[in-house]
């Protein structure tokens, strides 16, 4: 059920139009498994104008710090939509917690499905949409790096943890699954005004051991990106598995999933021959097509596969240029 809710605070899920039924759920983050696709149901209760729900498992606010891959201190600039369901946050940095973010971050929340959260005493149906903040006013908030180099989102893009948002400037009005997070907690204190110290401190040795994310390569720089790329192949396209014409939405990403048949390798551990699917940019490649690419598992063991970065990919064409880079990074 984890891997459950951590696709679902990633907000990977494309919703159908019409019905609120799971269309795909896009595994683009090399630490997120497969899951089930019966988690989307239609008809919210009638608790919104939101096309559908998620349900999720119910989780504390000291366990869902696990899947923090950012904390910040930051402070509220605006919000605006972005895309057709998505809605885009922006905030300035005055402090990093946990990560390196930029000094100015993007979080993004879909507003066209909420969440419908059960435990063994916990029955909570809640809008993703309903956060506030004060303009200038002072937050903490645990994030989820989007780290995919074909997202349509800002490049220092994030998304919220169950909502989750700690008001500095006013403790006993922090959030957490569209509630009060003091509702949440088994230690934090968050009716003390002045216990914003140690709730900083404590979280700081929550998250101190949190898993890295492994970021997609930003460099333009051929050579950078060659040698950070565990694996360059040069494949044949085979069938498709899903076009970006039939995904639901693509204000997330917009995207092909390719069969492809590795014929010859350039770079790493991987035979010829091997078969797996690459997440191409819509519309670059097409069947029977022979295109480099630098590629990395979604996860060890995978045979899904990301590109590296947004300049991973290059025309067979290039063979010789991109084979004499790899040599000269490598001279035998």
């Amino acid at each position: 059920m984890r891997k459950i809710l951590l696709v679902l605070i990633l907000n990977l899920l494309l919703i159908t139009s019409g019905c609120a039924q799971m269309a795909d759920i896009m595994n683009l983050q090399s630490s997120v498994d497969q899951v089930d696709k019966t988690h989307i149901h239609s008809n919210y209760c009638n608790h919104s104008n939101l096309r559908g729900y998620a349900i999720v498992e119910y989780i504390s606010f000291e366990d869902a710090l696990e899947f923090a891959s950012d904390v910040a201190i930051v402070q509220y600039i605006g919000s605006r939509p972005f895309g057709d369901y998505l809605k885009e946050f922006e905030f300035q940095v005055s402090e990093r917690i946990l990560g390196d973010s930029a000094e100015r971050i993007f979080v993004y929340i879909d507003t066209s499905f909420g969440y419908h959260v059960r435990g063994d005493s916990q029955n909570i149906f809640f809008d993703p949409t309903e956060l506030y903040f004060q303009q200038g006013a002072y937050y903490l908030l645990p994030l989820r790096a989007i780290n995919n180099p074909l997202a349509n989102t800002h490049e220092d893009g994030f998304t919220f943890i169950m909502n989750i948002v700690i008001a500095l400037d006013d403790l006993g009005q922090s959030r957490m699954y569209g509630d009060l997070l003091k509702h949440h907690t088994a230690i934090f204190d968050f009716e003390i005004e002045n216990n914003v110290d140690e709730i900083v401190i404590s979280i700081v040795e929550l998250t101190k051991n949190n898993v890295s994310l492994e970021k997609y390569i930003r460099s333009e720089d051929i050579q950078d990106v060659l040698l950070e790329s565990p694996y360059v192949v040069l494949v044949e396209i085979n069938d498709p598995l899903r076009l970006s014409h039939e995904q639901s939405t693509t204000d997330w990403v917009k995207t092909d999933l390719y069969h492809v048949t590795v014929i010859q390798v350039l770079n790493g551990n991987i035979e010829e021959g091997f078969e797996g699917v690459v997440v191409f940019p819509a519309n670059v490649a097409d069947t029977s097509e022979h295109h480099i690419v630098a590629i990395r598992p979604i996860r060890e063991g995978s045979s899904w596969f990301n590109l590296t970065s947004r300049n991973s990919l290059w025309s067979a064409t290039q063979l010789e240029e991109i084979s004499d880079a790899i040599y000269n990074l490598n001279p035998q």
